[in-house]
């Protein structure tokens, strides 16, 4: 029994690692090539509320994550790291987006997503504090 609550938290936290990736490199790279590119925004045009619904998504994945993690671990700095991720990601989505404080908050709500989530990881296959 214990193996297979392993494998789903990895398989969980796997998807939160990489929704945070993409998050991370939808940050930075798609901006950039918009800016070098301007024909680019013309084929890359998305929807204004797909970083809601991004949110919509990681939020609840992320909290699920990370708080199942901690009644394992009962390690405090992952939840906390993630949360603070959160809040930036919904700050720049909510208050500021189109801005480079938009990118700026993303960027580095999705660096401490994915910190959350390595941590979590490590803390759930026996890390020591």
């Amino acid at each position: 029994m214990g193996d297979r609550i392993h494998s789903g938290h990895d398989w969980m936290e796997s998807i939160a690692i990489g929704a945070s990736l993409l998050c991370l490199v939808h940050c930075l790279i798609l901006p950039v090539a918009v800016a070098l590119l301007p024909a680019l925004a013309a084929f890359v045009a998305l929807p204004e509320a797909l970083h809601i619904w991004l949110l919509g998504f990681v939020a609840p994945v992320a909290g699920l994550v990370l708080l199942s993690g901690y009644r394992v671990h009962r390690d405090h700095r992952p939840p906390v790291a993630g949360a603070l991720g959160l809040v930036l990601l919904a700050f720049a989505t909510l208050f500021f987006p189109e801005t480079v404080l938009d990118m700026l908050l993303s960027t580095v709500g999705s660096v401490l997503l994915v910190r959350a989530h390595l941590l979590n990881w490590t803390c759930r296959h026996g890390c020591r504090r």
